[in-house]
């Protein structure tokens, strides 16, 4: 949490004044882009980057080896030396696992897909004309967040300018068809309306 971030100091303890500026560097870029970390968070991370910047200690001192003429065999690098940097590779692996670092990949699927929402918004402000449709019931205007035409038109007409109901069916009711029960069914409207209809939209000559 914040207050976990503002309360940590970093230490570095046990590395030289320049590998302690080094390490704290990497730890302020770990801590930018680590999410509501806990004081263990915290000091996992400073165990990480104390173990990296020791690798690294440990790295120079194979390049120093191999350039001293003076060491019989120099270019062999000794064994206990692979052996700790294998054993110290091992424990930066576990801890980053520990850590969450490993999803990186899927951080950064978020974050574009979080570009993508901004881009969507921008797109919505600027065709709104694209995405109205008018209620058929209360004729109210509302805005649905996709184009309406990426939607294709049904065969099934069940409107009459704005009057949910069908022409054919109404005359197959007529015809008894179906009955009024079966009607409204159809429709999903109550009995009501579909003497509503009878009055309003097929009045009787």
């Amino acid at each position: 949490m914040e207050k976990d971030k503002l309360k940590y100091k970093f230490q570095g303890t046990g590395l030289s004044v320049s590998e302690r500026n080094s390490a704290k560097k990497a730890f302020n870029g770990y801590l930018s882009t680590y999410p509501n970390p806990s004081y263990s968070d915290l000091q996992l991370l400073e165990e990480l980057v104390y173990r990296e910047t020791i690798h690294e200690r440990y790295k120079k001192k194979i390049g120093d080896l191999s350039k001293d003429d003076t060491v019989k065999e120099a270019k062999i690098i000794p064994k206990y030396l692979l052996d700790f940097l294998n054993d110290n590779l091992a424990q930066q692996i576990t801890i980053k696992d520990k850590l969450g670092l490993f999803k990186e990949k899927t951080e950064d699927e978020y974050k574009a897909f979080q570009v993508l929402e901004k881009k969507f918004e921008i797109w919505e402000q600027n065709h709104a004309e694209e995405r109205k449709v008018t209620c058929p019931f209360c004729s109210e205007i509302f805005f649905l967040h996709i184009r309406t035409d990426k939607y294709k038109e049904s065969g099934l007409k069940l409107f009459k300018n704005k009057v949910l109901c069908n022409s054919t069916l109404w005359k197959i009711y007529q015809e008894k068809k179906i009955t009024k029960e079966e009607f409204a069914e159809i429709l999903n409207v109550s009995i009501d309306y579909i003497d509503w209809l009878e009055e309003k939209i097929y009045p009787s000559k």
